[in-house]
């Protein structure tokens, strides 16, 4: 089966071009996206965008995705605080399995801010693998699975933040509550996580987390020139791109498929944020 393309809905208002922060002059949005790996899709929704934006993000967010279940994110005309669309608490067996959750949503001139743009893409990329990847209303297995292979996306943005959502994954684990119930409540708090900014102490335990699971391959010289290079970065002495590099240089000596995955998954929302 051809995997689906990431799309992304942008609003009738929404302008062709935007100022890009650091970019040097402005670029098209839609070539921001395809450069990014998604596919815009130009919309007309008829009623008041705005007032509904502001008064019910929820409600909008959720009109959107049953209108347009194709689409994994929603780019609203204008400037401003993205609204924020917290999915509801109720689970998704009991809105129907085929019923997509909130699509993420961003206002275009805000992400002309590179790290607002890289967290919205971060949801978008996440929204889609949730829905085309995990069925949008996974089973255990697949709630684990997706847990694992976002576990240092989260972990960049807050190591508290990967915590309670591990303890939610093993509640489930353990009947605490229904899977069903389980999996809404994962995704509303995983969203969450993700709009908070990346930080250094986060891609410290990333990066800590990397080389913890390198550990039994590397020998002592690849321990200690790793070690060194997280240790500088945490100091402030060497860009992240530099223990980035190390651990990709490792994991193609040292194959750890997941591990590899993982780290792409999280490397994407860092593109153009200065960390």
């Amino acid at each position: 089966m051809a995997e689906q393309p990431i799309r992304v809905g942008l609003a009738g208002g929404v302008q062709a071009s935007l100022p890009l922060a650091g970019a040097g002059g402005r670029d098209h949005l839609d070539q921001v996206l395809r450069k990014r790996g998604m596919q815009p899709q130009r919309v007309e929704i008829p009623g008041d965008l705005p007032d509904k934006a502001t008064e019910d993000p929820e409600a909008l967010a959720q009109d959107l995705a049953l209108t347009f279940p194709e689409l994994s994110g929603f780019i609203l005309p204008g400037s401003g605080t993205s609204p924020e669309a917290a999915p509801a608490p109720e689970a998704c067996a009991e809105r129907g399995a085929d019923t997509p959750p909130p699509l993420p949503l961003a206002r275009e001139l805000e992400l002309s801010d590179p790290a607002d743009l890289d967290r919205f893409l971060e949801k978008v990329r996440a929204q889609h693998r949730w829905r085309f990847r995990f069925g949008g209303c996974p089973d255990l297995g697949s709630l684990r699975s997706f847990h694992r292979l976002h576990a240092l996306a989260v972990l960049a943005h807050d190591p508290a933040c990967f915590r309670r959502l591990s303890l939610l994954v093993a509640e489930a684990e353990a009947g605490g509550q229904t899977v069903p119930q389980a999996a809404r409540e994962y995704l509303a708090r995983f969203m969450g996580c993700l709009s908070r900014p990346i930080t250094p102490a986060g891609m410290a335990a990333v990066l800590g987390t990397v080389w913890h699971e390198l550990n039994p391959a590397m020998n002592h010289q690849e321990r200690k020139e790793f070690g060194q290079e997280i240790w500088a970065y945490v100091r402030g002495r060497t860009p992240l791109g530099n223990p980035l590099r190390r651990a990709r240089s490792l994991l193609s000596r040292y194959p750890r498929p997941q591990l590899r995955e993982q780290l792409a998954i999280q490397t994407e929302s860092t593109q153009q944020a200065n960390i």
